[in-house]
């Protein structure tokens, strides 16, 4: 599990998103960005490509208006995978510059 920051620094008074991208699984994972125990983008907007031996990775992005208060907050990105009964989590910490 991958998670990718866009632009790679963030600073307050932009854009920026997060995504993460799941390993090759099949059936497909349900990807979600959870922070503080609450989903905050969830697999309702994932995208789909193929991966490894026949599978699919899913991908997910979540948009964010970057505030000062943004700097240290933590995202974790869990997939599940309902057919094993699984889940993986990988988990980021923002470090947002002010001006």
């Amino acid at each position: 599990m991958d998670i990718r920051l866009f632009p790679t620094k963030f600073k307050a008074g932009s854009k920026g998103s997060l995504t993460c991208e799941s390993s090759s699984s099949n059936p497909p994972a349900k990807v979600a960005f959870v922070k503080d125990s609450q989903i905050v983008s969830s697999s309702l907007n994932q995208t789909l490509k193929n991966g490894t031996h026949g599978g699919m990775k899913t991908s997910i992005t979540l948009e964010l208006d970057l505030t000062s208060e943004h700097d240290g907050l933590i995202y974790m990105c869990e997939a599940k995978n309902v057919a094993v009964k699984q889940s993986v989590h990988n988990s980021i910490k923002l470090n947002v510059s002010c001006k």
